[in-house]
């Protein structure tokens, strides 16, 4: 062992040869200060490998400098332990020209542990190489590809107020570069903040942690703080080459205003990458963690993930807000999601998916361009959320399993700019279900459903819940492109909601609650629901049935009422528009049908049946049970209802 006790090295780095497995320590409140080497290790060498390699009891080896690797510390072998502790500190090292501003390691490393109020600030990677602005492990060829079997870091630990902070590589690796990967990194208390990899280039990745192979996990515990940290390209915080296994902040922990700065950037705090065979596992944030005002340009304001994503989850009150890239304002999932989960009075709030670099941002909160399994709303604020484009708070390409939105959940003034305020799916959903008295409320888009926009559905059920004050040029809350199976409202409220004449199409200003572009096989609104004043420019005052009905029951003292199609001289259908037939029409138990308007034809129901090529009816079945109804509608013509093709029908 070669232990240095208060003492100050001269200009010349010591070295220590011949000594494999030797342990190297800076203790007791020595200092290797200021120190300067024309090449490697401006304090300390060692051409061979060392068991553990310790900075402890408020040591300092600060200050020094090198022209090639290691402004402090150079090993050019591998390294047991590397340790940092007692509130000693590496700060202000740095490289002129190569890697790993404090420490460079060549080979690999077992543990990087820094720890009890220690400190690693304010290093520097150089120009001519610069990965690694305090630790750098590993080394390159000249071709830029990493020599086989170095480079691999097992446990990189930052805890107990320690401090990995305002480092700096000209290319990749704000503070930490590991060619060959990382089994974990784990930060308990601490901080890592301010750190930077330049933006000079496309190499330009990972403004803290860098790693061109694979990170394991990524666990944040007990209020520590990954925040600040900038890079050019590729992860503003974390960039992970091969991929991320999975990512933890607990108890209070923060990935915050993280930025990466070029014109096309991707993973404002996190840039996880891969394979079609890569997976990651799980990204949570539990028990009021934060990942808050992170920042790209492209794709995932906070998290990029280029492969397949198990679970995302936020939980315990934990905060997901103000993050904002292009596609996938706050998460972007290149090859699909198994879970998502937002739980237990947690807040999704002013998430922005925004055109800059790219014309079709979607996704506000999360962009998935792959099939997501299930998405669970319980208990939770979701708030002001936007995408320029489509999905202010949620944008899947593909498939979506399931969509449940409970716990008195809060939607609420969410956007687009074409479609699907909250959600936007491009594919098909088996089952749809509001419930729990939640409430969406507030949300707009300029073009297809203020809330929702589904490509095809299975089942849709709102139920003990409220949809009010929606807004969109067809389906105020929600619009179908496709075929929907069944629709149930049952013990909700359906109120306030508006088709607004946005768009010059024919289609524009229909469906003030909801629109249904293909058939629909049944719709039944029961159980005391209120389906009242909502309000199309066009066609359909609160429901557009554009591809036919197959049944429409109203029941269990229900109603519909003060719903209105009046904002053009050929608006029919005051409650309800049908283009196509209806199979059968049933008020019944106690329900009522009031005081709802048209300007032309039909002030509760219309149908224009398009089946009179056949010459049959339009409507199949109208039953209307002594206990309900229908009183004070007002139309051009048809007060209750009007069926074209090949018959008026009036009541």
């Amino acid at each position: 062992m070669l232990r240095c006790c208060s003492i100050c090295a001269s200009s010349d780095a010591p070295t220590v040869t011949r000594l494999p497995q030797a342990s190297l320590a800076v203790s007791n409140g020595s200092t290797l200060t200021d120190s300067t080497a024309a090449w490697d290790g401006g304090a300390l060498y060692s051409l061979w490998g060392v068991g553990l390699l310790q900075v402890e009891g408020g040591s300092r080896l600060d200050g020094n400098e090198a022209g090639g690797y290691g402004g402090a510390t150079a090993v050019r072998n591998s390294v047991g332990r590397l340790e940092v502790r007692g509130g000693s500190s590496l700060n202000g090292n740095g490289v002129d020209t190569q890697d790993g501003g404090a420490v460079f390691i060549m080979h690999n490393v077992t543990q990087i542990i820094i720890t009890e109020g220690s400190n690693m600030n304010n290093n520097t990677a150089g120009f001519a190489g610069g990965g690694g602005g305090a630790i750098k492990v590993g080394r390159r060829l000249l071709n830029g590809s990493v020599v086989p079997g170095t480079g691999y870091v097992g446990r990189l630990v930052v805890a107990s107020g320690s401090r990995l902070c305002e480092n700096q590589a000209f290319f990749s690796g704000g503070a930490v570069q590991a060619d060959g990967g990382i089994e974990s990194i784990i930060m308990n208390g601490s901080f890592v903040e301010q750190n930077a990899a330049g933006d000079s280039g496309a190499d330009a990745d990972g403004g803290a942690f860098h790693t061109l192979g694979a990170i394991g996990e990524l666990l944040l515990d007990e209020r520590a703080s990954l925040s600040n940290n900038s890079a050019g390209v590729w992860g503003g915080a974390v960039y992970a080459k091969s991929g991320l296994g999975r990512m933890v902040l607990d108890r209070g922990s923060s990935i915050s205003d993280n930025i990466v700065t070029q014109q096309r950037s991707y993973g404002g705090a996190i840039a996880s990458l891969g394979t079609e065979t890569t997976v990651t596992s799980s990204i949570q944030l539990l028990r009021g963690s934060r990942m808050v005002g992170n920042l790209a340009s492209s794709v995932g304001g906070a998290v990029a993930v280029d492969s397949l994503l198990g679970s995302l989850v936020v939980d315990g009150g934990s905060v997901l807000e103000g993050n904002g890239a292009c596609v996938g304002g706050a998460v972007y999932v290149g090859r699909g999601i198994t879970s998502v989960a937002f739980t237990n009075g947690s807040s999704v709030v002013d998430n922005t998916a925004y055109n800059g670099r790219c014309t079709n941002a979607r996704g506000g909160v999360v962009s998935s361009d792959g099939p997501v399994g299930s998405i669970v709303i319980s208990g939770v604020n979701v708030t002001g959320n936007t995408a320029t484009v489509r999905g202010g708070v949620i944008y899947c390409d593909s498939l979506l399993g399931e969509f449940l939105v409970t716990g008195g959940s809060r939607l609420s003034d969410n956007t687009a700019g074409t479609s699907g305020g909250v959600l936007d799916v491009n594919d098909t959903v088996e089952s749809f279900v509001i419930s729990g008295a939640s409430v969406v409320e507030g949300n707009s888009a300029d073009s297809e459903g203020g809330a929702f926009v589904l490509e095809s559905v299975g089942r849709v059920e709102v139920s003990g819940s409220v949809l009010r004050g929606n807004s969109a040029s067809r389906g105020g809350a929600l619009h179908v492109r496709g075929r929907t199976e069944d629709v149930l409202i049952s013990a909700g409220e359906v109120l306030y909601n508006e088709a607004l004449n946005l768009e010059t199409r024919n289609a524009s200003g229909c469906g003030g609650a909801m629109y249904f572009g293909g058939r629909v096989h049944n719709f039944t609104v029961a159980n005391g629901t209120r389906l009242e004043r909502n309000d199309a420019f066009r066609w359909g005052g609160a429901l557009r049935f554009g591809g036919g009905l197959g049944a429409f029951t109203l029941a269990g003292n229900s109603s519909i009422s003060h719903n209105k199609a009046v904002g053009f001289t050929t608006s029919n259908g005051g409650a309800v528009d049908v283009l196509g037939t209806l199979g059968r029409l049933e008020i019944a138990s106690g329900s009522t049908v009031e005081n709802n308007t048209a300007a032309w034809l039909g002030g509760a129901f219309f149908v224009n049946g398009v089946s009179n090529i056949n010459k049959t009816a339009a409507v199949g079945t109208v039953h209307v049970d002594g206990s309900a109804s229908v009183l004070r509608n007002t139309a051009g013509s048809g007060a209750c209802w009007a069926s074209l093709f090949p018959a008026l029908w009036q009541l």
